[in-house]
């Protein structure tokens, strides 16, 4: 992956997520300029920049493993960010985003393995 890939607009004119944005997710492959953790930070920048929801990453004590809690609010941008990164076949088949957990109302849970090769 080519970082002049990575879309400049994460917004459209009423604060949801571009369809550039939303194709990125879909597609992404993981690369050394651009690995894993930096798609999760790509993520956080364009679906929290609002104040409907929360998003936490946290590294657990296995090394190369990390949590990714991430709370909609309920918005509709930000359930179609989770569903565009739920669709993206490349990581999940190369078990790098793992979805773990679910609840009613907009909470998701992921394992992020950043020491796959």
């Amino acid at each position: 992956m080519n970082r002049e890939m990575i879309p400049l607009e994460l917004l459209d004119e009423n604060g949801y997520p571009t369809e550039e944005v939303l194709s990125f997710l879909r597609g992404y492959y993981p690369s050394p300029s651009f690995n894993i953790l930096s798609f999760v930070i790509f993520i956080r920048d364009c679906i929290w920049n609002n104040d409907c929801g929360r998003f936490e990453l946290s590294k657990r004590k296995r090394s190369g493993i990390y949590a990714l809690t991430a709370m909609t609010g309920g918005w509709s941008g930000n359930e179609d960010i989770i569903r565009a990164i739920q669709d993206n076949r490349n990581i999940a088949f190369n078990a790098m985003f793992r979805h773990i957990a679910w609840k009613f109302g907009g909470y998701y849970k992921y394992e992020i393995r950043t020491n796959l090769k």
